[in-house]
């Protein structure tokens, strides 16, 4: 069992058609830089796990959107299930949920990866 205090996390990236071509071993870095930063907030058991999948929307405005991969049923109240987001699962009992390899799924719109800010650092330009 993992210790309460020592939270880990991972990225993957689903990118079967390679739309962010060289842009991915950054875009990994930077997604897995900004989980890093997160979880110093989070406590809990388990490995905190985020698939990015690269997605051809269009042009249709949405840079990028995210959730849960998997909900877990964790009782019922009044005949009604009692929902928790597949991370939260874990992050609590440290058992990751079967059927998912990821906890959370982040959406990234290809068609706007030109203008996402990659490997900066951290100072981002203006403009």
């Amino acid at each position: 069992m993992i210790d309460a205090t020592t939270l880990a996390d991972a990225v993957i990236l689903n990118d079967p058609s390679n739309m962010a071509g060289a842009s991915s071993t950054v875009l990994v870095a930077d997604v897995k830089q900004a989980l890093d930063a997160w979880t110093t907030h989070l406590s809990g058991l388990g490995t905190l796990t985020v698939q990015v999948n690269l997605v051809n929307d269009g042009q249709n405005g949405l840079l990028a959107s995210g959730g849960p991969t998997l909900d877990a049923v964790i009782g019922t109240e009044d005949g009604n299930n009692l929902i928790e987001s597949g991370a939260v699962f874990e992050l609590a009992t440290g058992s990751h949920l079967s059927g998912g390899a990821s906890d959370i799924i982040v959406n990234v719109n290809a068609s706007y990866l030109s203008e996402f800010y990659l490997g900066g650092g951290s100072s981002v330009p203006s403009g």
